[in-house]
């Protein structure tokens, strides 16, 4: 199933304890399908909470899953919003494209290919050419 749009907004919760007041987030995701007749979803990522209201930097789309990016990792859910996999930034790089399974991230002049389940496909040096036709765009 193809996935048309995922918004993410981040819900604000009040937390009151004994030390102090703080205030926690809990992401929220809309999810809205390609097929006619399925309905819109929206629901908490994995009931989490998180500390900073821009704790996600940004979202890739595919066409049967979302990627949450946060400062060191890559946040992997299906079309149903449950968590299929966990990526390290820092082992694979930033995202260059998004593919219908699976994403592909450069680091230096290798570039791998992480699938939904957060595990690298595969991973492999550049040529000249692949990487200066990246690096140009």
């Amino acid at each position: 199933m193809a996935l048309k749009n995922v918004k993410v907004t981040m819900s604000r919760l009040g937390v009151h304890t004994m030390e102090g007041n703080t205030t926690v987030y809990m992401p929220l995701a809309n999810i809205e399908y390609m097929k006619l007749g399925k309905k819109k979803k929206t629901f908490h990522l994995d009931g989490k909470m998180v500390p900073d209201k821009k704790y996600f930097k940004g979202w890739i789309l595919g066409s049967s899953y979302f990627v949450g990016v946060t400062a060191d990792s890559y946040q992997i859910y299906d079309e149903d919003g449950n968590r299929t996999g966990t990526s390290s930034i820092e082992e694979f790089g930033e995202p260059i494209q998004a593919n219908e399974d699976d994403f592909i991230c450069l680091k230096g002049r290798i570039a791998s290919l992480i699938g939904i389940n957060g595990k690298c496909k595969e991973s492999r040096a550049l040529t000249n050419e692949e990487y200066e036709s990246i690096t140009k765009e």
